[in-house]
């Protein structure tokens, strides 16, 4: 008896097309669910990469006037010289 309800099963063709239906859903299913863990964990990886990044961030520094810069204008091109700006820091 339950042989042969397991084969009337298997040659039944009615329900087919809900069964594919349920398959690709359920496929998917876990291709979203597997897709959305793996941007969960990249996200976490960069936050942690952002956290040390600005909790190792050194303010220590200092920039002495008078600071010189160099600025080359199309004048100064042709002639090949430079010209240079002084920058007072309050």
């Amino acid at each position: 008896m339950r042989w042969h309800f397991f084969s009337r099963m298997w040659h039944e063709q009615d329900g087919v097309l809900s069964f594919e239906w349920t398959m690709l859903a359920s496929l998917l299913t876990v291709g979203v669910v597997a897709g959305v863990a793996s941007v969960r964990d990249g996200v976490i990886d960069e936050m942690g990469d952002l956290t040390r990044s600005m909790t190792s961030l050194d303010q220590s520094y200092r920039i002495q006037p008078p600071l010189v810069v160099g600025v080359h204008s199309r004048e100064n091109r042709i002639t090949s010289t430079k010209t240079a700006v002084r920058i007072e820091l309050q």
